[in-house]
């Protein structure tokens, strides 16, 4: 197997370290403008974020920066039975079961902190800098019948368990629809690092035949994410 470069991934994380000293540290972008007077600042607020697909809850410390949460599963499991009746088998191998499965357990937590860069008045520009985790573990089973006399199944299954983090340089464009709700989304650089390992096992149930085989990987990706769709768009309520 090839060996991968892990310059992309280093030269990622040092653009975008430069990037957030750059744009988010507060003696160098402008500040936006503070609240109009008498109207105080709304400090909390959920939405949903069409991006990530989950719920969101934002913290809003000043008028000029806020902390966004946002987490969700993607969970999944399917059980099947198959029974065979053929002119092929023996009597007692008819319809035996050959159950099979799939299941899928997977979530993300993910974690912005955002400033306010650019305000004019229901438009604002923010710059985000987004961590995120992903996990996901899977497993497939399978059970088939190869021989009736006596009764034996062969079965296999896969596991596999994969990490995924990310850390994004993003820009938010926002706009206020009213006081309390507004819609935005994000677009910037973000570089990955995933990990993966996968066992596959096969076995018999009479038969000692047995295989067994692991892999281990790791993926690091530097890309530009946050193509404009309406489905990627972020609805805010604030409280």
């Amino acid at each position: 197997m090839p060996r991968r470069r892990r310059t992309s991934g280093h030269a990622a994380t040092i653009i975008i370290a430069g990037l957030c000293a750059a744009g988010l540290i507060p003696t160098v972008a402008p500040a936006g403008e503070a609240a109009p007077a008498g109207e105080a600042i709304r400090h909390w607020a959920i939405g949903w974020d069409g991006s990530s697909g989950s719920p969101l809850l934002r913290w809003r410390p000043s008028a000029d920066w806020d902390v966004t949460l946002t987490a969700g599963p993607d969970d999944r499991k399917v059980d099947e039975d198959q029974h065979v009746y053929s002119s092929d088998l023996p009597p007692d191998a008819q319809g035996q079961p050959e159950p099979s499965g799939a299941k899928q357990e997977s979530g993300w937590v993910g974690l912005t902190g955002g400033r306010r860069l650019w305000n004019e008045g229901r438009f604002s520009l923010f710059g985000n800098l987004d961590l995120a985790v992903r996990w996901e573990n899977d497993e497939d089973t399978d059970r088939n019948l190869v021989t009736s006399s006596p009764v034996d199944y062969h079965n296999a299954r896969s596991t596999m368990h994969m990490d995924t983090w990310s850390l994004g340089l993003l820009l938010r464009p926002t706009f206020d629809l009213s006081s309390r709700l507004s819609v935005e989304f994000a677009a910037g650089l973000q570089v990955n690092w995933a990990n993966q390992k996968q066992t596959d096992s096969r076995w018999y149930d009479v038969s000692p035949d047995y295989s067994r085989s692991e892999t281990s990987g790791h993926t690091t990706t530097f890309r530009t994410v946050g193509r404009f769709d309406w489905g990627t768009l972020k609805f805010v309520f604030w409280l």
